[in-house]
Order: C-alpha cells, then structure tokens, then sequence
C-alpha cells in the first residue's frame, strides 16, 4: 500500500528575487491558497499534509508551521497533519511537546511529529546556536520531548533545559503518543531512528541511495521485531521528491525544466546532495510508473508530494488535481493487483 502526502511550505511563487519588507499582503494572499490547498487535498483523497520550518531563507513564509496545521485542522476532518520536520535545535521541548498536545486535540487525534536537526546550520546560528551544538540540542530535545509525552511529573537538568516537576496539559490525544518521523540522508540517522521506533523520511538521493538508508532501518528495525513481532516496515519509511504533473509528459518537462534552476539556486548548500531523482515529472501515467518505480525498489510506503515553489499557481494547482484525481487511483489499482498476486 502507497500512501500519499502533500508537502506544504509557503513560498513567495516567482522568479524575481524578494527582500525585506515585502508587502503583508501578499504574504496573507500566500497563507491563504496554501490552506486551500490543503483543504482540496483532502478531498482528492490524500492521506496526509506535511508542514516545514524554515526561518532565514526570505523565499520561505513557514517559520511557525503549528499555526498552519491549526488553520488546516479546523478545516479539515479526515487527512492527517504534520510538521517533517520541527527543527528542535530551535525550540524549547517542552514548549513544542505543549503544542503538540494541543494540535493532537484540535484535530481530534490526527497529528504526526516529526523532528529533525535542521537542512543548513545557518539558520540555527541566527539565533545563537552554533553549528557544534545542533548535534546534543537535538539528542536532549528528543529526549524531553518524548519524556513529556510519557510521564505525568518530569523533573529534568540538562545542558540545555531544566524543568522541575513539569507536567504536560491537557494529554495527547493518541495514546501513547503520535507518529514520529525523522527525516533523515544517512543509515546512521536511519539506524537511529529504528532504534527508536521512529518512522523515516528520504529525499534528494538517488533511489539507488535510499534504498541503502532503508536497508539499514530495517536490518535495525528486524532486531527490534525479534522482540516486537513485526515485519512490515514499509508504513514506516516515505520519500519525499519534487513533482510536476501536467496532461502530457512534453508540458510536464517544460514546466520542471524551467523552475528547476530555481529551486536549486534556494537550496544552494545542497544542490550536491540533489540527484535526478529528485525531480518527478510528467503525465499522470508516467508519474505513477515513477513513483511505483521508487517505491517498490526501495520498500517505501508513501511518497510525499512536494511543490516547485516557483510554479505558477495555476500549474501546482494542476499537479495537485492530476495526482488526486489520476494518480491516486492507479497507485490504489497497483496497490490491489500486488495484493491479489500475493494471495
């Protein structure tokens, strides 16, 4: 079974370089489609909305994602809602498990959590953490949070947060606690978040690449199943690759050609790490035959639709309806044949 997500960070759409003391405005105009947007994804049928956080780049407008997830949660009653991922380095833990909390009651038990160290040291040093504190701010953030979610009275000195006789209100929702996902580029996070018991998520490497990764999630998760019981790890692992859906491969191609340069100009510190495969384009037909692709060769689970930012509204608006409208039910078709001939 594939699971679909979309992946959602609010960006000024356009090629034209944007600074400081852009017009509120359009910033609002920008909040606003994207709600929309998730909203017509859950009734297309998707299965999930991931936020992100990014606060330095000027191009990004998801400094604070719970707040859209709140706006989303209001509106929605099904799709399932998540940030992949927090940048803990950045947040008091157990300020964000409050939040948690919270989002995990509004929405009425549908929150996924995902954590990670952050995609660049840059925006962390903004705040005063630098780069060789990221690494234990992460371990112990991890730590509070998970400990808040699990005991009713916690008592904590650490190097970084210290709480005494902290409880968290009201309780979470799912019980004992929701999803968590780590995002992650290397086995070694990989292995860490099996461990854990954690959910993955990969992207920019090449398929070849993430099937490595997730090897070793589940060479590590197997030694935990001999305990646990389980062997399924597909619901546990996802990639997450950029997408442009169009009536026909040949449009497809030219509208991902013309924005790719874009993009990886705002992700320059890791325009290396970018493989082709990062990009998925084309028809219905064809997308569906990649994903599948991706997918099964790397015992994927969901994939995780993420937009060019600088699409044309009109064009992600689009590649949204194309994938709920035509890819979905041949990834559903698919899902049913592989079934059928294992039985």
């Amino acid at each position: 079974m594939i699971n679909a997500w979309l992946f959602v960070l609010p960006e000024y759409f356009g090629s034209r370089p944007h600074e400081l003391g852009t017009d509120p405005k359009e910033a609002a105009s920008i909040y606003a489609w994207n709600v929309e947007q998730c909203v017509r994804s859950e009734a297309l049928g998707f299965t999930g909305i991931f936020f992100s956080e990014h606060h330095v780049p000027r191009y990004s407008m998801g400094p604070v994602p719970n707040l859209l997830l709140a706006a989303v949660a209001a509106r929605t009653q099904r799709v399932r809602l998540g940030v992949l991922a927090s940048t803990l380095p950045m947040h008091a833990p157990w300020r964000l498990a409050e939040e948690c909390s919270m989002l995990d009651n509004l929405s009425g038990g549908r929150l996924e959590i995902g954590v990670a160290r952050g995609a660049s040291p840059d925006e962390p040093a903004v705040v005063g953490v630098s780069p060789d504190e990221i690494e234990p701010r992460f371990d112990e953030g991890l730590t509070v949070l998970r400990r808040c979610f699990n005991e009713y009275e916690i008592d904590f000195d650490g190097r970084f947060t210290q709480l005494k006789k902290f409880s968290l209100f009201p309780r979470l929702y799912q019980q004992p606690t929701p999803p968590f996902w780590i995002p992650v580029m290397s086995a070694r996070s990989a292995t860490r978040a099996a461990q854990a018991g954690d959910r993955v998520c990969a992207g920019l490497h090449r398929t070849v690449v993430i099937k490595d990764i997730f090897d070793a999630y589940r060479d590590a998760a197997a030694r935990q199943d001999s305990e646990q019981g389980s062997g399924d790890h597909a619901p546990s692992l996802a990639i997450r690759r950029h997408m442009v859906i169009a009536p026909t491969d040949a449009e497809a191609e030219a509208l991902s050609q013309q924005h790719k340069q874009i993009l990886l100009a705002h992700v320059e510190a890791l325009t290396h790490l970018v493989s082709e495969d990062e990009f998925i384009f084309g028809s219905p037909s064809t997308v569906t035959d990649q994903i599948l692709h991706q997918c099964r060769s790397t015992g994927a689970g969901h994939i995780v639709l993420t937009q060019f930012g600088t699409l044309p509204r009109a064009a992600a608006e689009q590649t949204i309806t194309l994938f709920g409208q035509d890819v979905l039910p041949r990834l559903s078709a698919a899902n049913s044949a592989a079934t059928l001939e294992r039985v």
